[in-house]
């Protein structure tokens, strides 16, 4: 078996790219137009196998509201926080924002809001864990 690598694609790896991302259905051409994305190139000694962009999108955590406010309150200050966060994908050329939905009426107002939900299955690789480090869990106080 050959040997793998790879490495940031280069000019000369657009045509290619180009016709094996015009042939997977999935491809989302957006993602190209951020300007946080970087392309990846996997290849051996027959020349390039595979491309992938990666993204540095802005990803909503949990949101911890002050006990006792009101659900009007509570969406006024989710949406603040929404439009400070798009603010901030354009500062930082981020071209989406992620939003991980748990509850109804956070989902419900996230689609409100111009989120798309989306048909695929989300997972997460926490780098710290693929060093077999685990982090203590903290409590805020």
């Amino acid at each position: 078996m050959k040997h793998i690598f790879a490495r940031p694609a280069e000019d000369r790896d657009i045509p290619k790219f180009a016709e094996w991302a015009g042939q997977n259905p999935h491809f989302d051409n957006n993602v190209l137009t951020y300007p946080t994305t970087s392309t990846l190139c996997a290849y051996d000694s027959d020349g390039a196998m595979a491309f992938m962009p990666a993204q540095q999108p802005l990803c909503m955590e949990a949101i911890s509201f002050r006990p006792g406010i009101s659900d009007n309150q509570k969406a006024l200050a989710m949406k603040e926080l929404t439009h400070l966060l798009i603010a901030m994908c354009h500062a930082k050329g981020a071209g989406e924002v992620i939003f991980l939905g748990s509850n109804e009426q956070t989902n419900a107002y996230a689609e409100k809001q111009g989120f798309k939900e989306l048909p695929w299955k989300l997972y997460r690789a926490r780098v710290s864990e693929l060093e077999g480090i685990t982090c203590e869990s903290t409590t805020v106080q």
